[in-house]
């Protein structure tokens, strides 16, 4: 007969579902429910805009010493995890946390869990791929990772199911706020300017007449990623055409608020 075909744990229609119950215990506004409804044919953002960048990605060597496995997964701190050999040039696949526990659990030595054996495959999705789009595609293949690539099929980063969630909730959070875009917000005590991460390179030099190198980057927390090398902390800070940009909030890997300030 048919093989039966797992679903998924949530399928697009729970999400809709899982709104319209919000909206009408009264725990969504109205606004809200529409933007959450949008959010499942949300175009206007591409996974470039959300991935974690190359440079910020995270992984585990493949030869690391079966002893000092537990340690590093604890260190990583994510559910799944990036398997390569050496660095992110050599791929190998996804390494589901509780996979591995799973096998530790049924060996009598840490030595004898073969990290290769219970890899999942690499999951590329395109850079140009709307997170409206991927948010389905995650939850009708039940995938929780995927590496994003450019045109020619090189890695530029990764996005992950919750990286989708939270901007959704990011933005539904932030609609308290004035659109920071929108507006140009007072100077701080200090003489900074206290931006939203996802204000465009672009508009943030329009505002204030900065020169910010905006051929690369798109948002500030872009251009942050980029100059630095690595995703950056709270507080960690860098140096641009004369201006110091300072990473002022988070939110998981979403640099929520950039200080900029003259240098």
């Amino acid at each position: 007969g048919l093989a039966h075909k797992s679903q998924p744990a949530y399928t697009e229609a729970d999400v809709r579902g899982a709104i319209n119950l919000g909206l009408e215990h009264g725990t969504l506004a109205p606004t809200q429910h529409q933007m959450l409804d949008a959010v499942l044919d949300l175009n206007a953002l591409t996974l470039k805009d959300i991935m974690v960048h190359r440079s910020a990605m995270v992984g585990l060597d493949v030869n690391t010493p079966p002893a000092d496995l537990p340690a590093t997964l604890g260190y990583l701190a994510h559910s799944r995890v990036l398997v390569w050999a050496g660095n992110a040039d050599s791929l190998l696949g996804i390494l589901s946390v509780r996979d591995y526990l799973k096998a530790l659990a049924q060996v009598a030595s840490r030595h004898e869990v073969n990290l290769r054996a219970h890899l999942q495959p690499l999951y590329f999705v395109p850079e140009t791929t709307p997170i409206g789009h991927q948010l389905r595609q995650f939850l009708s293949l039940r995938k929780h990772l995927a590496l994003v690539v450019d045109e020619f099929g090189d890695v530029q980063g990764l996005v992950t199911l919750e990286d989708i969630l939270e901007e959704i909730v990011g933005e539904i959070a932030d609609e308290h706020e004035p659109a920071l875009a929108q507006i140009k917000p007072e100077p701080q005590a200090d003489g900074s300017w206290l931006l939203g991460g996802n204000l465009p390179v672009r508009d943030a030099n329009r505002l204030y007449g900065w020169q910010l190198p905006d051929d690369n980057a798109v948002t500030l927390a872009g251009l942050m990623i980029e100059t630095l090398g690595h995703l950056p902390v709270q507080g960690e800070a860098c140096q641009l055409a004369g201006l110091v940009l300072t990473v002022q909030s988070k939110r998981g890997h979403r640099l929520e608020r950039v200080a900029v300030k003259a240098g």
